[in-house]
């Protein structure tokens, strides 16, 4: 698989048909990523080299970046041979604090790097490492801030709920993660976090797979959208409120995957 963008030039109302920006000879699957300061566009990745329908092994990770506001876009920019780390997801600034930060995960383990410049990124910031007692399988991690040194982390973890931890001093210590109420409990993908500073609101994205496996057709899965008060979440996991479920979209007969973002 490669890497494709879509643009709208109306608010999100209608939406360009894809666009292959990178295709090599592995799946290239995508992180996530964000934009710096100057507006360079960043798009982290990780190379995968498939063995079946479903298994494979990660190379290396990278990431493709444009200056132009996504119309032309570089070649690949390497980072990291596959490690610990087998993909970079958002990338965010920390208010107060100079540089970038970005989260990343690999099989028990996930950590929040650190850059002052957006393109260098060996340096780790603070880290969750389960892979002596596996006790938490923590998968695609998010982290936000929500003012006055605040965070919150979120955590998709195997065929359970998704998992919070929070920070009140800029990701320097973290609480345990705990269970969320989000998607009423659900095995979910990626969960996804935006913060509007002007409404201090928090809007939450999480897509269920009320299945689990990748076998199994979900027939009544969705998306959860929710806005709420992030003082309010970040003293509780159980109060996610204020949410509006849209089954996901056709073919409406098989559903397996479901991120918030496709």
């Amino acid at each position: 698989g490669g890497i494709a963008k879509r643009f709208s030039d109306d608010d999100g109302k209608t939406w360009s048909i894809p666009e292959i920006i990178y295709k090599d000879e592995y799946d290239d699957r995508v992180g996530s990523g964000g934009i710096l300061d100057d507006g360079e566009i960043i798009i982290f990745f990780g190379r995968l080299q498939m063995t079946g329908v479903w298994t494979g092994y990660y190379v290396d990770i990278g990431y493709i970046s444009s200056k132009d506001n996504g119309d032309t876009w570089s070649g690949m920019q390497y980072v990291e041979a596959a490690g610990k780390s087998l993909l970079f997801m958002d990338l965010f600034k920390i208010p107060g604090k100079s540089g970038y930060f970005c989260t990343t995960y690999g099989s028990y383990y996930a950590d929040i790097r650190y850059s002052d410049d957006g393109h260098s990124w060996d340096s780790v910031y603070t880290k969750f490492d389960y892979r002596d007692n596996h006790e938490l399988n923590i998968a695609e991690p998010i982290f936000t801030p929500v003012g006055d040194g605040k965070i919150i982390g979120l955590f998709r973890v195997d065929r359970t709920s998704v998992l919070q931890t929070v920070s009140a001093d800029n990701g320097m210590t973290w609480s345990t993660p705990v269970p969320t109420t989000l998607a009423n409990g659900s095995f979910c993908s990626y969960p996804f976090n935006i913060y509007d500073e002007k409404l201090n609101k928090l809007y939450t994205i999480v897509c269920d797979r009320p299945g689990a496996d990748y076998d199994v057709i979900n027939y009544n899965s969705g998306a959860w959208v929710y806005c709420n008060d992030p003082n309010i979440i970040f003293d509780d996991p159980h109060g996610y409120g204020n949410c509006r479920f849209v089954m996901r979209g056709n073919p409406n007969i098989f559903r397996q995957l479901g991120y918030p973002l496709s």
